[in-house]
């Protein structure tokens, strides 16, 4: 998947701002990811 680069920004963001390690943070946020596209099917 690509991302635009204000998408880029965004997610690095959300990885700095996190207290969770970076592996965990994009493991969280691509299970998120996951349950929209899976509820956006429906």
């Amino acid at each position: 998947m690509k991302y635009s680069q204000s998408e880029k920004m965004e997610i690095i963001r959300m990885v700095e701002e996190s207290n969770l390690s970076v592996k965990k943070t994009l493991e969280e946020m691509e299970g998120v990811q996951l349950q929209r596209s899976v509820q956006g099917g429906r």
